[in-house]
């Protein structure tokens, strides 16, 4: 049986406190590693970093917990298996790994940090226990599991920690930055070596009795620094190369930028729409945009050294040296100026900014922007033009033109509408409709709804109609013609009105209704006349009829009784007796004629005749072949007669009683009548002319009167109602008639008839 005792090791307290350092320093330099990993741009830079970073840190952690080994002494000689102490730096390495590879992630949930505390703390556990078992000595050692169970706590806990404050504030300053990676690196690296020490407290070791080796204590310092220092160079070198890699990346971006800044310069020189110069303080020109060329003709280099003036055209030089003024009296102040400068084609107008930056090192000079505004000073005219233009139509506009803002209230208020409404502009701008007594009470709702809606957009223009108020307080109806101006998205600018004065014509509406109602009133009185008349027509015309019968029928039997009692008593007559016989008869006959004239007279224009087309020619000769013309009596018809749309009988009637009335009175057997037609616009003036023995004119008007003849009717049967009759005819049809004669030189009957009879 073999015989076993325990021994006790003891620390090397310098050695403890170099693995503590090597540790801090291993874990700043590993959060260094990952501040640069997260910003390399390229999958493998990052790989690489991430593999070199792995390393250092990896040895580091290692390096810390060999040291540690080396400081615990033991009262026995030691050696240690070097195979496997390297191999104990695997776990580190790999642990190591895991932690940047997380660390550099965009986003890292709670789930992935504790898996990677984990799997850190039981990789750094497994490079402890690993390098735990290299060591060779000639005793056995003895682990206290509940110990061994916390250095794996404090392990998996120390990598929770550092993966937890590296994440933290990724939005800090770089002051704020580095020192919290100098505090989580000291937190780590205590954390580190916390679990080493936790982890060899766990440990003892016994020695076998049949040991003959001496016990003495053996000292590792030597060795311990040595990997102290080398493991201390490494972590430096590394720091250093990252360091280094950063300053290098800081300035390729900044010289990236630079070159960018540079290219976007030089294309905004060359596609500026303005002309950019430096000049130093007596005006000579130091740089020139390359812009110059394309906006004004001239190349850059043509005008280096010159003064600035040179290009200012003549009558605005007064300008020029007042802008250089100016600018020399105010640093860094941006003085304007219009002006026109001079270019290959003329002057054009210019808009200067000079800032003086002489001061400025790398200016040095006087900037002066040259922008090209005759573009728009020719709008800036266009638009003055415009407004002057309406101006001048909305003052002269005979209707009265308001302009509301987009609170309704009087922006504009026209000549016009001082004159309608008697308010002067001053009096009512800024002003509401409702804060003066403007708008007739009754109509007030219906303006408001009428402003609302273009108010509201739900209209942009509309007619209404309302009363408004005067100054002097009277009443004018007012018709209002309203149109919304709308900006580029469609909100309200201004509302125009158009207002017309209706005053008038509501008045004249007013007497149109009650002239309309009194109207109605005299048609409906002029329908019941009419239907008396017609009834009174139809009663006279039962009287003439019955009138007519009954003394038509007792001349006739007077007529026919003279003749039987001529008859009878023939060989009694004697010649005057027969004379008067016949005057009887004549007189008869003559009452009979009267009673057919009258009754003709008293139906003109009562006794309606359907229109038709009538040939005037076709007409006469009809007529003249009714009449009993004497053997040698000419009647001539002059050629080309009309033709009309009228009423056939009442011109036949017409010219039946002229041309009977010339055979009937002329003096001669042989006379001659003529009938002739001409035009007057939209009637036919028709003339019958004889050569009988005419009218004095003191008789022309007494011709066409009823019951009037010229000659005695003993002479002559007449009646003295057929030129009456004619008169009423022509008059009737819308014509009128007259006479042209001298006594003893025939008569000449003149009448108008209309073309065509609607």
């Amino acid at each position: 049986m073999t015989n076993l005792d325990t021994i006790a090791g003891t620390h090397n307290f310098s050695l403890v406190f170099l693995s503590i350092g090597i540790a801090i320093v291993a874990a700043y330099t590993a959060l260094d590693l990952a501040t640069y990993v997260k910003a390399t741009a390229g999958k493998w830079r990052v790989v690489l970093w991430l593999t070199g970073g792995a390393l250092a840190l990896g040895i580091g952690i290692w390096s810390m917990h060999f040291i540690g080994m080396l400081a615990y002494g033991l009262p026995v000689p030691v050696n240690y298996n070097f195979p496997i102490v390297g191999v104990s730096m695997v776990p580190a390495i790999l642990a190591a790994g895991v932690a940047l590879f997380l660390v550099i992630r965009e986003e890292l949930s709670w789930l992935q940090l504790v898996a990677g505390g984990i799997f850190m703390g039981l990789g750094i556990a497994a490079m402890h226990y690993t390098g735990m078992h290299a060591m060779q000595l000639k005793a056995t050692p003895l682990y206290d599991l509940r110990r061994v169970g916390v250095s794996l706590v404090v392990a998996i806990g120390a990598s929770l920690a550092a993966l937890w404050l590296t994440i933290q504030n990724q939005s800090e300053t770089i002051p704020q930055r580095t020192t919290r990676k100098f505090a989580s690196a000291i937190v780590m690296g205590i954390a580190i070596a916390g679990m080493h020490y936790t982890a060899m407290a766990a440990v003892t070791f016994q020695l076998a009795n049949d040991s003959n080796a001496a016990l003495t204590q053996i000292d590792n310092s030597t060795l311990a620094v040595s990997i102290g220092i080398a493991t201390l160079i490494l972590l430096a070198l590394a720091i250093i190369a990252a360091t280094i890699a950063q300053r290098l990346a800081a300035e390729n971006a900044r010289t990236e930028v630079l070159r960018q800044s540079e290219a976007r310069f030089r294309a905004l020189e060359q596609n500026s729409s303005d002309v950019i110069q430096v000049i130093d303080a007596a005006g000579s020109i130091t740089y020139t945009s390359s812009s110059m060329q394309r906006i004004l003709g001239y190349t850059p280099e043509d005008w280096q050294g010159k003064q600035a003036v040179a290009l200012v055209y003549q009558d605005d030089l007064a300008l020029a040296q007042k802008l250089l003024q100016d600018a020399l009296a105010h640093p860094a102040a941006n003085i304007f100026a219009e002006l026109r400068l001079k270019n290959v084609n003329g002057a054009r107008n210019f808009e200067a900014i000079a800032c003086n930056l002489l001061a400025e090192p790398n200016v040095n000079g006087i900037v002066i922007t040259y922008r090209d505004i005759s573009k728009r000073k020719q709008t800036e005219s266009a638009l003055w033009n415009a407004l002057q233009r309406l101006t001048f139509h909305v003052e002269n506009s005979p209707l009265a033109v308001i302009e509301w803002n987009r609170d309704f209230r009087v922006a504009r208020w026209s000549r016009a509408a001082e004159t309608l409404f008697g308010w002067q502009a001053a009096e009512v701008l800024g002003k509401l409709p409702s804060e003066w007594n403007f708008i007739f009470p009754d109509d007030r709702t219906a303006v408001g709804q009428v402003i609302e809606r273009l108010i509201d957009g739900s209209q942009q223009r509309n007619v209404s109609f309302n009363r408004n108020y005067t100054k002097d307080g009277n009443v004018v109806y007012c018709e209002w013609y309203n149109s919304g101006l709308l900006d580029e998205v469609g909100n309200l600018v201004s509302v125009l009105s158009l207002v017309l004065d209706v005053t008038q014509q509501k008045r004249t509406e007013a007497e149109l209704v009650q002239r309309a109602n009194e109207l109605v009133r005299l048609t409906t009185l002029l329908a019941q006349t009419n239907c008396d008349l017609q009834k009174r027509n139809q009663e006279l015309d039962e009287f003439t009829y019955v009138v007519s019968h009954d003394l038509k029928a007792p001349l006739r039997a007077i007529a026919n009784l003279s003749e039987w009692i001529e008859e009878d008593l023939e060989d009694l007559l004697t010649t005057e007796t027969r004379r008067q016989m016949n005057l009887l008869r004549q007189r008869v006959y003559r009452l009979e004629a009267l009673i057919n004239g009258l009754l003709e007279y008293s139906r003109i224009g009562r006794i309606e005749t359907a229109v038709t087309s009538v040939s005037v020619a076709t007409l006469l000769a009809e007529v003249i072949a009714s009449l009993a013309v004497p053997v040698g009596f000419t009647i001539e018809v002059a050629p080309c007669m009309p033709t009309l749309l009228t009423h056939r009988l009442p011109l036949e009637q017409v010219f039946s009683n002229l041309i009977s009335n010339a055979i009937k009175h002329h003096p001669r057997s042989n006379g001659k009548i003529q009938i002739t037609a001409a035009e007057r616009g939209d009637f036919y003036e028709f003339i019958v002319a004889d050569d009988g023995d005419g009218i004095a004119p003191e008789y022309h008007a007494k011709a066409f009167g009823i019951f009037q003849t010229l000659g005695a009717r003993d002479r002559q049967e007449n009646t003295g109602i057929g030129l009456a009759i004619v008169k009423k005819i022509v008059e009737n049809q819308g014509g009128k008639i007259w006479v042209e004669s001298q006594a003893g030189q025939g008569a000449t009957f003149h009448f108008t008839w209309a073309k065509i009879k609607e």
